[in-house]
């Protein structure tokens, strides 16, 4: 199985992405600095198919670490990760094989879509998933896999590329069944919304969608027509 080493010297950030991707299905080694990160992949090389490498470290910087790891292996897949603007982090190593970048802090949604985007498989099923809860208390969902409402609209917003209101209703909407859950929003202002009871949540809804599309939308007469 292919390891992904994660060189932070954050051990916050280490021990979330190490979760994330370790319940979607990868093994996942850490370093908390860049020479420390170099061994490891020497160690591991064979295993290792990616690189999660923050840019601003103490001690060997990121730049450095990148040439060191490049002048090893030249085909390797290194991202860069930073919570600086992507046009200052990746401005010095463009054209010398950055695979890809990522800001700080990480989305667990979108750090699983970049790995998939290299060809590694995150996507687990849900008997695997399961087997990961009972044995370390927690698993990774992967929506479009595993959500059987949400998983068929999910070609449809890609192609949209913008938020809709299935940003809101694919959490609310939860196929496990739980009794509690705790909710991120890509908005404050969503904040009170998804708070609601599900009466509520319905009602704003349903006035969000006449608001938006007055007009456009055919009355419940002429449906029933």
């Amino acid at each position: 199985m292919t390891k992904i080493l994660v060189i932070d010297d954050d051990t916050d950030v280490c021990d979330t992405v190490k979760v994330i991707l370790t319940n979607a299905g990868l093994r996942v080694i850490c370093a908390e600095e860049g020479n420390a990160g170099i061994q490891l992949y020497q160690k591991h090389a064979v295993e290792i198919g990616l690189v999660l490498l923050d840019w601003s470290m103490p001690g060997l910087s990121g730049e450095v670490t990148f040439h060191e790891l490049r002048a090893i292996n030249a085909n390797l897949k290194i991202i860069l990760s930073s919570g600086f603007a992507e046009s200052e982090a990746t401005r010095r190593l463009m054209g010398k094989g950055l695979t890809g970048y990522m800001q700080k802090p990480y989305l667990a949604d979108v750090l699983v879509k970049e790995i998939r985007s290299l060809g590694i498989n995150i996507e687990l099923s849900s008997p695997k998933v399961a087997r990961c809860v009972d044995e370390v208390g927690i698993g990774f969902l992967y929506a479009p896999l595993l959500h059987t409402a949400m998983k068929h609209v999910m070609a449809a917003r890609r192609e949209m590329g913008v938020r809709t209101v299935f940003n809101m209703l694919g959490p609310l909407t939860n196929p496990a069944g739980a009794n509690a859950q705790v909710i991120g929003v890509y908005a404050a202002a969503l904040t009170e919304l998804l708070g609601m009871d599900t009466a509520a949540v319905d009602a704003a809804v349903r006035d969000w969608i006449q608001s938006e599309f007055a007009g456009r939308l055919p009355r419940p007469a002429e449906l029933e027509d």
